[in-house]
């Protein structure tokens, strides 16, 4: 990578880790689009499960009940991000216990923080130390894909929830999350495309304004990556429409999750930004005393199966 790509992609790490404390509550899109890629996990898993850029937690939650004894490397760029991502899972999984759910919540009671460097010795251990079929818990490691390069051992499922579209090279990236993925195995992700926010975008148009966006990959591009990988595709694509009190509260969302890093160094003068909240809180058709406006978000869902006879399936 480049510097400044390199100072680009520390940037954004830097913003989503100062953002940890105020993520899941601004959280508001990202929490749909967790159930709405939880509903792509396959059945059942062979083997170790890996999570790319966990973030809070928001879709780590899915992976917990959905395979409560396979071992699961819960993984992303920001060590603070994770540390939030540890902390709410224990509670949540303490409060379950707490309740006397009739599922045994293994993993409160044992959830350890690893640095990738330590790996190695894990996979050499039998999947995180997995003997006789008793689960030790969820693993955590600090991990950057495009710094670092695929995860030592084969995963029978990779799942990357809202992490590919902040990759300085989408393709690269993607290929390094599927070269962790074992024969037969599986694949997942979601990520924001090209058709998001063309409400901000309109009226930017309509002012006269940078649009100050981030460019995002185009809608479909997920699967093209993956079949030219090997992977049997199945996908995808969801325009979902998240509301907000007001224009305000928009943009607020993006910078109280750390989205609103801007890596092209486009900006919007003060009076500008007055000028176009103040355009999207009249949105054609509605009462502007209401206050509420909706955004548009485009989501690609992409479910792979790694095989040496792709296909669309």
């Amino acid at each position: 990578m480049s510097n400044h790509t390199i100072n680009a992609h520390k940037r954004v790490i830097r913003a989503f880790s100062e953002k940890s404390d105020s993520y899941s509550t601004w959280a508001k899109f990202q929490k749909e689009a967790a159930v709405c890629l939880s509903g792509w996990l396959p059945e059942h898993v062979n083997g170790p499960v890996l999570e790319a850029g966990a973030g809070t937690g928001l879709f780590t939650r899915f992976l917990s009940a959905k395979y409560p004894t396979v071992p699961i490397l819960i993984t992303d760029a920001s060590e603070e991000m994770l540390m939030a991502c540890r902390n709410e899972l224990n509670s949540s999984l303490k409060g379950e216990a707490d309740r006397g759910s009739e599922k045994k919540p293994a993993q409160a009671a044992s959830v350890h923080h690893l640095m990738i460097g330590e790996l190695h010795h894990e996979h050499a251990n039998n999947g995180f130390g997995l003997k006789n079929g008793i689960k030790p818990g969820l693993r955590f490691a600090v991990y950057n894909p495009e710094e670092e390069g695929p995860i030592p051992g084969k995963y029978d499922l990779v799942a990357s929830a809202l992490t590919a579209q902040w990759f300085s090279d989408f393709n690269t990236g993607l290929a390094v999350l599927a070269g962790s993925v074992s024969e037969g195995g599986h694949i997942i992700l979601s990520y924001l495309t090209n058709t998001s926010f063309p409400e901000w975008a309109g009226k930017c148009n309509d002012l006269d304004i940078p649009f100050t966006a981030n460019r995002l990959p185009d809608e479909g591009s997920g699967g093209d990556v993956l079949r030219s990988l090997g992977f049997q595709v199945r996908s995808d694509h969801i325009r979902m429409q998240i509301g907000y009190r007001s224009a305000l509260d928009f943009f607020r969302s993006l910078k109280f999750t750390g989205a609103s890093t801007q890596l092209g160094g486009i900006r919007n003068s003060a009076s500008d930004m007055k000028r176009l909240i103040s355009a999207m809180n009249q949105p054609a058709g509605k009462d502007s005393q209401l206050g509420n406006i909706a955004i548009t978000y485009g989501l690609d869902i992409v479910a792979g199966i790694k095989t040496d006879q792709p296909d669309i399936i």
